[in-house]
């Protein structure tokens, strides 16, 4: 098959619907085959300089400008409509949208398109890329929550996020890839039969996963893959049943004994990853402004709430704990500071909350104008009015 100039090389992917191959672009063919043309009027001078320049730019390797991904579908029954799907991807790639693949060339009729290539492959390729390092893994995160945030905001939601179809960029920036699978709203163009099942399976929530075809995808979701997706870029594992992400043998706060980000990242975890639909954050804008005062809190100490809807204020002096209330049997420990003037006249009582760091111990004293719990609220109400937390409590 003919594509349109570029020559298929070696495969480098591909699954049920499509294979994938990495493709030499049809301006670097044509300079091979010139410098090829130059060899021969040279052949009996190897002595010239020249030949040594041809030869090297016939043979060297090509450059990362000078290929292309080269996807080809496949025809089988019962799998929907391929070439529809392809529109599809087609048709959200020649938008040009930021954090995308560039579309190089397409030709929906004889089911193939060439995208910019990524050597550095997907996240599949690298499981422990991001290991154990919390931050890291967040900041790159966000990246890609806020491409998939755009998306939503113009009603697209992608079903199918998932380590394989995540290109890391030779900046180190998280791509999604993959749109055959894109949801618009428009019930006049799915292109999924009604028996059919679609999306990565060992993610995908229960409450989206009944054995048929989901009637009107929500970009929760997306919310929800992103959620596995994140969990898997710290664990290197798969992630079987997202919404049990806290059971002993997932937690990552138990994986990661001493690591004490983890308590923010199953904080970002617990909005992603609802047992119900109602309990996962609508959209990936919501979940951009979570990771992102999550990343406040990781880098500048930011105070932040807990699905219990208290204050975490991360410890400064050792930076391994949080503060936490202390408590005796009789209730929380508080000190009160009668206030006089300078006359001696009692003016106020201030009432201390004693604060100690999980970790090393260190003592604080927080006078706020109401009690801890209520200024609490007081903060959440300001960080973020419309949801009224960082975090829900369900």
């Amino acid at each position: 098959m003919e594509f349109n100039g570029w020559m298929k090389l070696n495969r480098v992917g591909g699954g049920g619907q499509s294979d994938v191959y990495l493709a030499r672009s049809p301006e670097r063919s044509l300079m091979r085959e010139e410098y090829f043309g130059e060899l021969q009027k040279l052949a009996n001078g190897a002595r010239h300089r020249e030949y040594a320049e041809y030869i090297f730019e016939s043979a060297r390797p090509d450059l990362p400008h000078e290929v292309g991904a080269l996807k080809v579908f496949k025809l089988r029954e019962n799998s929907g409509k391929p070439i529809d799907r392809l529109k599809k991807e087609i048709a959200i790639l020649k938008e040009g949208r930021p954090n995308l693949p560039k579309l190089l060339d397409s030709n929906a009729v004889e089911l193939w398109m060439v995208t910019e290539y990524f050597p550095d492959h997907t996240l599949a390729e690298h499981p422990n890329k991001f290991f154990g390092r919390p931050l890291e893994a967040l900041t790159a995160f966000r990246g890609l929550v806020e491409t998939i945030a755009r998306l939503h905001r113009d009603n697209v939601v992608h079903r199918d996020i998932k380590r394989s179809n995540i290109f890391v960029s030779t900046e180190g920036k998280l791509i999604p890839g993959d749109f055959g699978l894109v949801f618009t709203g428009h019930t006049e163009d799915r292109v999924t039969l009604p028996d059919e099942r679609v999306g990565p399976w060992e993610h995908l929530p229960w409450w989206a996963n009944d054995g048929e075809r989901l009637e009107n995808p929500t970009p929760a979701i997306d919310v929800f893959l992103l959620g596995g997706l994140l969990w898997t870029m710290i664990t290197g594992k798969n992630l079987h049943h997202g919404d049990k992400f806290k059971h002993t043998s997932r937690d990552l706060e138990l994986k990661f004994k001493g690591e004490r980000w983890m308590r923010l990242i199953n904080l970002v975890l617990s909005q992603c990853l609802g047992e119900e639909e109602h309990k996962c954050l609508k959209d990936a804008g919501e979940l951009l402004m979570v990771v992102d005062e999550v990343l406040d809190t990781m880098n500048h100490g930011a105070p932040i709430t807990d699905e219990n809807n208290m204050i975490v204020i991360p410890c400064r002096f050792c930076n391994r704990g949080f503060y936490q209330v202390l408590e005796n049997h009789e209730g929380k420990l508080r000190n009160n500071l009668n206030v006089s003037n300078q006359h001696g006249v009692h003016v106020q009582v201030i009432s201390f909350d004693i604060l100690q760091c999980n970790a090393c111990h260190n003592v604080q004293y927080f006078a706020p104008s109401q009690p801890f719990e209520a200024m609490s609220k007081d903060y959440k109400s300001r960080v973020n009015p419309q949801r009224g937390a960082t975090a829900r409590a369900w």
